[in-house]
């Protein structure tokens, strides 16, 4: 057992848990897109949430950590916000582009002069290239009579969301520097608000059976993420409370979904930061330099939908084997030229890559 010990440079297990996380979503879209079918991924049948789902959640708990301790660290909002913009934009525009111009054309029924012309292909570049609203997923002629129709890319779903929690945690941040408050200790006490008022909302969502709010819900994880930066030095990288929290899970969800969705949204934020920090020999064995999870994710689903188009009877299994392989490239070519030499830009590195 130790503390929570932030090195200089990579020396965590965030790249692989991020690895990991995309992997998931790929994994549960395979099933959810040769279905047509959101209710088909098996860990939804099981427990009421899809792998996927676990996914974006880790995804936003390790984001609200990294993120904060790079707002803390930084001497300006706007540096912030520099950084946050190199992260996500510049590979996120460069897959617009390559999807609009090349692969919409290419795969839409519509001919090039025409779907060139509707407004639909431009309103979704220009939707997904700023993030401010929600996501637009169709492109003229594209993906029409395919079990999940219409549907270009349903990955970007989360991405706006995310802009909308670092644009709060900002906000938050720059607040209580007008208020000549601005501290861990000040922000610590809106953070709680917003997380346990997020996080009663789910409870009574989940009581009541009813969907759950997906801002809701990344806001809770997100900000669960914010608190454990804050309270870093206090808590304690231990093994056997990890293990405690997987049985008491594992417990749960075979009790009922509905006592698996309390635990699980109770254990989740330490289960994360535990597997970031431990010091096993065979999970550092598996750290990895280069972070192409962002490009797994914003690539990969529009090419499981290429491959549901040219094979109709492929299995889910099949499905994430080959999309994977196909994606796996294409991410790390997105990483090596267009993401890391963007975050390069940063005026002032941060200790890890968020």
């Amino acid at each position: 057992m130790g503390s929570i010990n932030i090195a200089p440079g990579t020396d965590n297990n965030f790249n692989l848990i991020r690895m990991l996380a995309a992997c998931s979503v790929v994994f549960s879209h395979s099933y959810v897109l040769v279905s047509g079918d959101p209710a088909s991924e098996p860990l939804t049948y099981v427990l009421g949430i899809s792998l996927g789902h676990l996914a974006v959640d880790v995804f936003f708990i390790a984001s609200g950590f990294l993120i904060s301790g790079s707002l803390f660290r930084r001497s300006s909002i706007r540096e912030f916000l520099w950084a946050r913009a190199l992260r996500v934009f510049p590979g996120l525009w460069v897959m617009l582009l390559l999807t609009v111009l090349v692969f919409g054309p290419l795969v839409s029924a519509l001919p090039g002069r025409y779907y060139f012309s509707e407004w639909g292909t431009w309103k979704y570049l220009i939707k997904n290239a700023i993030l401010i609203f929600n996501a637009s997923y169709s492109l003229p002629g594209v993906f029409e009579n395919i079990p999940y129709s219409f549907a270009v890319n349903g990955s970007l779903w989360s991405l706006p969301i995310e802009i909308r929690m670092y644009l709060l945690l900002a906000v938050l941040w720059f607040t209580l520097g007008l208020l000549k408050r601005q501290s861990t200790d000040q922000l610590k006490w809106v953070v709680w608000i917003i997380v346990i008022t997020s996080m009663a909302t789910l409870m009574y969502y989940n009581a009541q059976g009813e969907q759950i709010n997906h801002n809701v819900r990344l806001a809770a994880v997100f900000f669960c993420g914010v608190l454990l930066q804050i309270y870093k030095s206090f808590i304690r990288v231990s093994s056997k409370v990890a293990l405690l929290l997987f049985a008491l899970l594992v417990a749960a969800g075979c009790y009922s979904q509905s006592l698996f969705l309390i635990v699980y949204y109770v254990s989740l934020p330490y289960l994360i930061i535990y597997i970031a920090y431990c010091q096993v020999s065979w999970v550092s064995r598996l750290k990895m330099k280069d972070d192409i999870s962002y490009g797994i994710y914003i690539y990969s689903f529009p090419i499981q939908q290429l491959l549901i188009l040219k094979f109709v009877n492929i299995t889910p299994g099949i499905m994430f084997s080959v999309s994977l392989a196909l994606t796996a490239p294409l991410a790390f070519v997105s990483w090596r030229l267009i993401e890391e030499k963007c975050i390069q830009l940063k005026r002032k590195p941060s200790i890890q890559t968020v």
